[in-house]
């Protein structure tokens, strides 16, 4: 602070120093820990671009302004009155937002709630496990959005409380007991704006806050795919300098020329919006890739390679028998000979079927010398 005007904020250190209760310690290479974009929040505080009251877009007030119009079989806004992206906004006193976002949520409410809301959801195409994961409670549909865990230290879990305190609406609009009113759903820092790795718990299951971006430097190949690194994980960026000095190959996924693309040996800049479809792509080219096709139907013997096994060029992997076309070789005297011809019917009898006759074909007619030793 300089004249009670705040002039800079600077990173923590000293984690190595800090120890839980069984004595474990972090490494000081966890230093320094923050969120370096407040090196730049000073000129937000102060500047000219800092957002000052509040504000409302354009086409939501004037949709609540017309009494919340929507569609009757959907319950879905006008889509000339939901141009977010696009629209303008208007400047409200505090008072006037209050009043326009509780009127909103009583409308939500209201419009979600029992069997016509869930008819409405239905006619949106949402999937039914997500209809009846609503209850037929209209706040069920709401998102509140708390931050991160370790964010309510300063009481911005308060999201989470406003979203459980949405009960008293919905025991309001559909007039149930205490214990059957439901406050809203929520959404975890993942959902709502995937500020941290969402591949993670997309493949894992498992979330995560920072702890996991320290393993790059076991990685031979690291794709940095959906963040930013270098500059929405600054205090991280050391990791992936790391990576790259013992040799790994770094791939960015971007939609422009990211400080992380920067950074990294191969990028790929796609359109944004197509992810799904890049994804799926790739897939699709991996499966490709080890994808062994055979060269005609038949049936599978024995494998004869294990899972995870590096394969080279000509390695057996299986036999594949083609039981539409079966070929016997077989032997007989030299003095036979004169009495075979090629095209010449054959007929074949094994003894795994003795009673069963296959007439075949004498295809190939060969001679076989044998090598006396001296």
């Amino acid at each position: 602070m300089k004249n009670n005007v705040v002039v800079r904020i600077e990173p923590t250190y000293g984690y190595s120093k800090a120890q839980d209760l069984y004595g474990n310690k972090a490494s000081a290479r966890w230093d320094p820990r923050c969120c370096q974009k407040g090196l730049v929040l000073a000129r937000r505080f102060y500047g000219d671009r800092r957002v000052s009251g509040a504000f409302l877009r354009k086409g939501f007030k004037e949709w609540a302004d017309k009494g919340f119009p929507r569609d009757a079989a959907t319950g879905a806004a006008p889509m000339e009155l939901m141009r977010r992206g696009w629209d303008s906004w208007v400047k409200v006193s505090h008072e006037q937002a209050y009043a326009y976002h509780a009127k909103a949520l009583l409308n939500i409410a209201q419009t979600y709630s029992g069997e016509e809301g869930k008819k409405r959801l239905a006619a949106q195409n949402y999937d039914p496990d997500m209809v009846a994961a609503v209850g037929g409670a209209g706040t069920r549909v709401m998102k509140f959005r708390g931050g991160m865990a370790k964010q309510g230290a300063v009481r911005i879990f308060g999201a989470f409380r406003i979203g459980n305190s949405m009960a008293l609406l919905d025991q309001f609009v559909r007039k149930v007991p205490d214990d059957k009113a439901m406050g809203s759903g929520s959404w975890d820092s993942y959902s709502f704006h995937t500020d941290l790795p969402p591949g993670h718990p997309m493949v894992t299951g498992d979330q995560t806050n920072d702890f996991e971006l320290f393993d790059t430097e076991n990685a031979k190949v690291i794709v940095v795919w959906g963040m930013n690194w270098i500059t929405t994980q600054m205090p991280d960026s050391h990791w992936l300098t790391e990576a790259r000095l013992k040799g790994a190959k770094t791939i960015a996924m971007t939609v422009e020329y990211s400080a992380t693309a920067s950074k990294c040996d191969e990028v790929i800049v796609i359109r944004p919006g197509t992810d799904p479809a890049f994804a799926l792509s790739v897939a699709q080219a991996m499966i490709a890739q080890k994808l062994v096709k055979a060269p005609f139907d038949g049936q599978l013997g024995v494998r004869q390679v294990d899972v995870g096994q590096y394969l080279n060029a000509g390695t057996p992997i299986v036999t594949l028998t083609d039981l539409d076309n079966l070929y016997v070789d077989f032997s007989l005297p030299e003095q036979d000979q004169a009495q075979l011809a090629i095209g010449q019917s054959v007929e074949v009898r094994v003894d795994a079927y003795p009673t069963q006759v296959f007439q075949a074909v004498l295809a190939t007619i060969g001679v076989f010398f044998a090598t006396l030793a001296l």
